[in-house]
């Protein structure tokens, strides 16, 4: 049975949350196609007793496309552990014993069922990291509570924030949400604006004056309020 987590996984080597199991990276980036070509013409000679005639054709074709994610993610195949085998029962005459080189495609054979079976469980187990291609099993034994709460992901913090409004407010211009004392800056107190917009604005206002200013808080409300 697969374990649960209680908290977002994250990428044990780069601390991305942009991971996704082994199993739906290589389902995901796998697809099939089929089709059917036909064809057709007419041919006739000028010499001996060649007559026209009219001919016909057509095939199908099918296979497997595979994104590069989903052919690193693929599990190693069970067929080479089957085809050995059988391989060497077909061409083993009635009265032939098995030779060394039998023996050595068994072992072989053996060798790769239990590394195939090994891999199927690491395929179902594993997770890939996007951003920097690391595979792991992440730790469902960790507790909850012994998570650091800085790496939690952007869609708890945003819940977090929506649970705290009251302690807080949304600037201005960049529409993010900011808590109280975060507008508490300069000479002033419940300013309107972040930190980080009143300190662009000045850049703008400095470089074109008011129009440039005003230029830029526009352009920055347009941003969150047409999404």
């Amino acid at each position: 049975m697969r374990a649960k987590w209680k908290t977002p996984i994250k990428c044990p080597s780069c601390s991305s949350t942009a991971v996704r199991r082994r199993e739906v990276v290589h389902k995901s980036g796998t697809s099939t196609y089929s089709g059917r070509s036909s064809s057709r013409g007419f041919s006739f000679g000028f010499a001996g007793k060649a007559r026209p005639r009219v001919w016909f054709g057509g095939g199908s074709h099918s296979g497997k496309r595979q994104s590069l994610k989903a052919q690193e993610a693929e599990p190693l195949p069970f067929w080479p552990a089957i085809i050995v085998p059988i391989t060497i029962f077909i061409f083993r005459g009635e009265n032939d014993s098995f030779g060394f080189w039998s023996w050595f495609g068994f072992v072989v054979s053996g060798l790769w069922f239990l590394a195939a079976m090994a891999d199927y469980f690491s395929y179902r187990d594993e997770w890939s990291c996007s951003k920097c291609g690391a595979t792991f099993v992440p730790d469902s034994n960790k507790p909850e509570n012994d998570r650091e709460p800085d790496k939690l992901t952007e869609d708890i913090k945003m819940a977090q924030e929506d649970t705290n409004q009251e302690n807080g407010k949304a600037c201005s211009i960049c529409g993010k949400w900011h808590p109280n004392s975060a507008f508490e800056y300069g000479k002033r107190e419940n300013r309107s604006y972040c930190p980080q917009c009143n300190k662009e604005e000045k850049i703008a206002y400095s470089k074109g004056g008011a129009e440039a200013a005003t230029e830029y808080r526009e352009k920055m409300r347009s941003k969150w309020k047409n999404t």
